[in-house]
């Protein structure tokens, strides 16, 4: 499984899309693959830094979008779900990081997630899987608990990335504005990505 990353690394540094050593994304991918390789929970946590670092600045346009770059951010994100399953000990360690970053989030913030979620509900599911992740935004909007509304939070963020909703958020952000999906959809519209924001709280833990 990591060699397929370490692959995966190998192919944008070959391009001019702005991806190379220097970058903070490598190292930390640099360090995973030949300091870490016996630490699962280390791996997940770098995967997980190196994929936002790198995916924060294609969209912030200082990495040009190329394939391979964007078969990067693509792989990271299935591999560290793929270490979450096959280890316990790291998806427990992942569930109480989000569980904390919950506890310091505000009301304001939880509200626009949950608005994300109803988004990625509408735009993205059908049948049982709708229902399914209405619950979870539910879950959320209300006065649920910690630990229900992290867990509703990690359920849809998994399945927003199992669809590879990352690829579409801005569009994802045009597609709700001014839409019945709640005040919370149309907040996150202001410069801050709905996709993005489900992703701080379940992906960056």
């Amino acid at each position: 499984m990591l060699n397929q990353i370490a692959f995966a690394v190998e192919l944008p540094l070959q391009t001019n899309c702005g991806f190379n050593e220097m970058c903070v994304g490598y190292k930390y991918l640099f360090h995973a693959l030949n300091n870490c390789r016996d630490d699962p929970n280390t791996v997940e946590q770098h995967f997980q830094q190196a994929r936002n670092i790198i995916r924060k600045r294609i969209l912030e346009g200082v990495y040009q979008a190329d394939d391979s770059l964007q078969a990067l951010v693509d792989g990271l994100e299935q591999h560290a779900l793929q270490i979450r399953g096959a280890f316990p000990e790291v998806r427990e360690a992942h569930a109480i990081r989000v569980q904390q970053k919950i506890r310091e989030t505000d009301d304001k913030t939880l509200i626009m997630v949950a608005g994300g979620m109803r988004a990625f509900q509408e735009a993205e599911t059908t049948g049982r899987l709708f229902d399914e992740t209405g619950l979870d935004a539910e879950a959320v909007e209300r006065d649920s608990g910690i630990e229900a509304k992290a867990a509703a939070i990690q359920r849809t963020g998994g399945r927003a990335a199992r669809v590879e909703i990352l690829k579409r958020t801005s569009q994802a952000v045009k597609d709700v504005e001014g839409s019945a999906l709640g005040k919370g959809a149309q907040t996150a519209a202001a410069g801050y990505s709905i996709v993005q924001m489900l992703k701080d709280i379940f992906g960056g833990a």
